[in-house]
């Protein structure tokens, strides 16, 4: 497992690169909100198609965090089962009408947050993983129901 110091040294980069990722969600969203109404469709299936893959990336980041884990993880078949979860949410969104994937993208990015508040200690996350998570959670449900309302 990595130090204490192994994981601050990855904080700043992680925050940047989050908040990096973030960047195409708060873009969409703008531009759904000031595109000709014509274009809003446009900006959904990106948002969408964007957001499957993010939803498939934060679903990893538990099967990484167990198999990075000091101890046994308690439950094993549940925590990696459930980190492939978000990917097939997002698969599925990405074959659904827009307005229903936004919701089940927004359903599940929540969700995943949840689960992370819930296993993120037990799976020897770093101190500030969870406010990370929370605050890109954030920005990227706001900007899927912005495109949702547009």
């Amino acid at each position: 497992m990595a130090t204490t110091g192994a994981r601050e040294s990855l904080k700043g980069p992680a925050f940047t690169l989050g908040l990096a990722g973030a960047l195409p969600f708060i873009a969409l969203a703008v531009a759904a909100w000031t595109a000709a109404p014509e274009r809003v469709a446009v900006f959904e299936r990106w948002i969408v198609a964007y957001g499957a893959v993010i939803l498939a990336f934060v679903g990893a980041l538990h099967w990484g965090l167990a198999m990075r884990a000091d101890a046994a993880v308690a439950r094993p078949w549940a925590v990696l089962g459930w980190s492939v979860a978000p990917a097939l949410a997002g698969w599925v969104a990405l074959v659904m009408p827009p307005p229903a994937a936004l919701v089940l993208l927004i359903a599940a990015f929540a969700a995943h947050l949840a689960m992370d508040r819930k296993r993120a200690a037990a799976l020897g996350a770093a101190d500030w993983y969870l406010r990370l998570r929370g605050a890109l959670t954030a920005l990227v449900c706001a900007s899927l129901t912005a495109v949702w309302l547009a």
